[in-house]
Order: structure tokens, then sequence, then C-alpha cells
């Protein structure tokens, strides 16, 4: 063996130069694909990711706004329709008082009538007990002295 070969062989500073060079070509195609083919897909990728992002963000702003109007418009909605409620409730009392109020009139009128006759008829019978007291009071005076 000769000297050369004798030794550790990453020591041997013979081979240092094809290393170097194959190093630095090495280098060199790998800084060329990074540089030309991973960065420009990563900003494509990142960049396609920020437009969408800023699409949707840009679409919910709109939506938001969208909802917002349409929720003052609910609430515009709902307030008329409480104040239609509100009148229709308070003109079904009216027209249920003036109802209650022409029943209880047409009642008090039948109860006076129907009171005027049963009075008359009442009248007429104490009439007929007068006369007919009248006629038997001499018979009763007569009967009561005579039990006297």
């Amino acid at each position: 063996m000769s000297q050369t070969s004798a030794g550790l062989p990453q020591l041997n500073f013979g081979s240092y130069e094809p290393q170097i060079f194959w190093l630095i070509i090495f280098f060199i195609l790998l800084y060329f694909f990074i540089a030309k083919i991973v960065v420009p897909h990563f900003t494509q990728i990142v960049d396609g990711r920020k437009k969408a992002i800023d699409d949707l963000y840009s679409e919910a702003k709109i939506l938001h706004k969208k909802a917002l109007t349409l929720s003052v418009e609910y609430e515009d909605k709902l307030k008329r329709v409480y104040q239609d409620a509100e009148a229709i409730m308070e003109e079904a009392k009216l027209e249920s008082a003036d109802k209650v109020q022409a029943a209880l009139a047409g009642f008090e009128k039948s109860y006076k009538v129907n009171l005027e006759e049963k009075a008359a008829g009442l009248n007429e019978e104490v009439k007929k007990f007068k006369a007919s007291f009248d006629a038997h009071k001499q018979d009763l005076v007569l009967a009561a002295l005579q039990k006297l």
C-alpha cells in the first residue's frame, strides 16, 4: 500500500477539488430549482389563497350590509304590524262595545216591557182581589162579629 492510499479517505486532499466542483454544481442546480419552480409555485398558492380570502371578505361585507338592511326593514315592518294590530284591536273594542251597548239597550227595553206587563197583570190581580174582598167584606165582618 502506498502512502496516498493510507489513512482516512475524507482527509485525502487530492479528492477535494472534484467534491467541491460537484457541490457547487449541486447547489447551483438546487438554487435554480427552488428559485424557478418551488418558490413561484408557493407564491401562486399564497396569492390564490389571499385572493380567495379577500373575495370572501368582500362578499361577507356585502352580505353583512344586506343583513343590516333586511334587519332594519324587518323591524320597520314589525312595528307597522304591531301598530296595525293595535288599531284593529281598538276598532274591535269599539265595535264590541257598541254591540254590547245595543244588546244591553235591547235587554233593558224588553226587561221594562216585561216588567210593565207583569206589573199590569199584578195590578189587575190586586184589583180583582180588592173587588172580591170588597164583595165579601161584609160577610167576613159579620162572621168575625158572630164569633165574638
